[in-house]
This record gives C-alpha cells, structure tokens and sequence, in this order.
C-alpha cells in the first residue's frame, strides 16, 4: 500500500521496443518501474545474434533511420554511440535463389518496380498511397480507415505502403 500523495510503482511487462521505451519516460518522469522480461536478454522480438562475424536480425524488423520515435528515445538514454549502422535495403529470396531487393526509405518505388507484387496489387498500392499522401492540407486531407487523422501537410507514404506492400503479398 502507497502513502497518500505518494506514487505507486509501475510494473511494465515485455522488454520489446515498446516497453522499453515506456520504462525509461516513466524513469524520466521520477517514477518507480520494474521491467519485466521473460527472455534472459531485453529487446523482445528484435535480437541481434552474432555469428561467424556477421551480425544477424532474427526479429521481425530492424531498426533504420525512419524509427524517429525510438532513436530519440536512445539519443535520450544516451545510447545513440552503441548503434551500428546498416543499410535500409531488405533483401527476399525466390525459391530459386533469386534475391529482390527493396529500400525501406522508398517502399512504395521499390514495390513499384519489383515482380513480388502483382500488377493489381501495385495498382491497389497507388491508389492507396494517392489516398493516403493526400498533401492539400488538413482541412482537405483523407485518412485510411484506422489510421490517425494527419494533422501536418507532411506526405504519410511510408506507413500506408508498408501496410499496403504486406496486405498484397498474401
């Protein structure tokens, strides 16, 4: 039981990403947290295995330039020299060893271009990003259903593609 006036510890659960970042603008705000993790090292889904001198992704995503929000957050805990740079280009592979290369920095161009996707899928992707890069404004903007309302006249091509690109290959 807490004093009164006073302010209960902050359990947060899974050392992903998220949780760490929501452990640490708790700490910044004078506030008591224990991280719990269930795996023997933080991170979460995003782990870096070092093997015969290559450094590997096994998570789901990396992380590149465009994660404003997190490489804040590590500038702001004072990590930013432990990062090592990488390239944005993600690389997939045909069964027959084929290797198509995409840049995360142009998703929609490089979707574009590459024979992953069908042409109707690229057809259903300009039409989304015409949707969603609408840049006339806040008063005249659309919105993708689920998405925030924009509130800048900044082009959001990258989040609707990248949804639009993982929707097309199913």
């Amino acid at each position: 039981m807490t004093k009164p006036g006073t302010l209960a510890p902050v359990a947060v659960v899974g050392s992903g990403a998220a949780g760490l970042a929501a452990a640490f603008r708790l700490r910044e705000a004078g506030r008591q947290v224990r991280l719990l993790e269930r795996n023997r090292y933080p991170g979460g889904r995003m782990h870096t295995v070092r093997r015969d001198g290559f450094m590997i992704e096994e998570g789901p995503s990396g992380l590149t330039r465009g994660h404003h929000s997190i490489l804040g957050i590590i500038r702001d805990a004072g990590l930013d020299g432990e990062l090592v740079a990488a390239s944005s280009k993600i690389g997939i592979a045909e069964r027959d060893g084929l290797i198509h290369y995409l840049d995360a920095h142009h998703i929609v161009r490089d979707a574009l271009r590459t024979r992953l996707v069908s042409r109707r899928a690229k057809l259903s992707l300009v039409r989304l990003s015409s949707i969603c890069c609408d840049t006339d404004g806040p008063s005249t903007s659309r919105t993708c259903p689920g998405w925030p309302r924009s509130t800048t006249s900044q082009p959001r091509a990258t989040p609707g593609a990248g949804s639009a690109t993982r929707r097309s290959r199913r």
